[in-house]
């Protein structure tokens, strides 16, 4: 019979851990609802319409992400934005927070920019209620 790896019972625990966590992985070039009153309005008082990036003038990226108001009344979120490599590592970010402000059945845009000029393949979008 053989004994198991001593690390196994540690990464077994480790895994049984994670798995009751409800982040899960980033998913590039996209928008997230980070905190808990705005994952509950995700998709039913906040609908995020598109993302894409492009690059300035000055060679940096700008993330864009529009957002719309699905409510009657106006809304308040915080967004910021990080950038990664082609492999889907953080080279630049997250940016500070910026409020953007949501009319009733409005639409707005969130704009990130990024603060290098070269590496950039990938961003990801951060939203928060406004503080």
């Amino acid at each position: 019979m053989q004994k198991p790896i001593a690390g196994v019972g540690v990464l077994l625990s480790v895994v049984i851990m994670l798995s009751g966590c409800t982040t899960g992985p980033i998913k590039m070039n996209s928008v997230a609802f980070i905190d808990p009153s705005l994952q509950s309005l995700a998709g039913q008082a906040i609908s995020v319409e598109t993302t894409t990036s492009r690059l300035t003038p000055t060679g940096t990226v700008e993330a864009i992400a529009v957002l719309k108001n699905q409510t009657n009344y106006p809304l308040q979120v915080e967004g910021r934005v990080q950038f990664f490599d082609a492999q889907e590592i953080p080279i630049d970010g997250p940016t500070a927070w910026q409020r953007l402000h949501l009319n009733p059945n409005g639409v707005e845009t969130f704009r990130g920019y990024s603060s290098k000029v070269e590496g950039i393949q990938h961003f990801y979008i951060e939203l928060r209620e406004g503080r």
